[in-house]
């Protein structure tokens, strides 16, 4: 079992991904300032999956799995598990 990853390394991971070397940076891509993405880190706001999805879809799609404790992907074929993603952010999202 693999382990499990926390927000910072998944923005990290992100971050690399986007080629972008700061924060700032990073919140730049979403239109959010520095200071967003520091309370994401914190945990002192949510993450918006959504965006992250549209953007990175399977780092972050592995992330909330890990998160909030999905099937494995090899149960399900990746529409189903899209769906499942989709639902998962609504729920988190309050909608």
């Amino acid at each position: 079992m693999a382990k499990k990853m926390s927000k910072d390394e998944l923005i990290d991971s992100l971050r690399l991904k986007a080629g972008v070397s700061s924060d700032e940076a990073f919140g730049a891509l979403f239109g959010v300032k520095k200071q967003s993405v520091t309370n994401w880190r914190k945990d002192e706001s949510q993450l918006p999956f959504d965006r992250l999805l549209s953007r990175f879809g399977q780092e972050t799609l592995d992330f909330i799995r890990q998160e909030y404790g999905l099937v494995s992907e090899s149960s399900y074929r990746h529409e189903e598990i899209g769906r499942m993603a989709e639902e998962l952010v609504k729920k988190i999202m309050g909608q």
